[in-house]
């Protein structure tokens, strides 16, 4: 607490609002669960694709030949 009153003090000198800066200072703060929660969508979404990656490389390993995609587009 004593840090938070001398950092008031100090942006009283200089002439910032402090109530401005304990406003910001607490929207900083809910911002931090937000940006923990963008990683951990990030790594799921990574590691998603590489089981997707990875099971479309096991499907065209056991799919019959006739069912495996050639790459080509269908004759109409």
């Amino acid at each position: 607490m004593a840090a938070y009153e001398q950092i008031l003090r100090d942006l009283q000198r200089d002439r910032v609002d402090g109530d401005e800066f304990i406003r910001l200072r607490r929207r900083l703060e809910e911002l931090q669960p937000l940006r923990d929660r963008q990683q951990l969508v990030k790594r799921t979404i990574g590691s998603s694709s590489s089981v997707g990656v990875i099971c479309s490389a096991e499907w065209e390993d056991l799919a019959p030949p006739n069912t495996r995609h050639s790459g080509r587009q269908p004759r109409r």
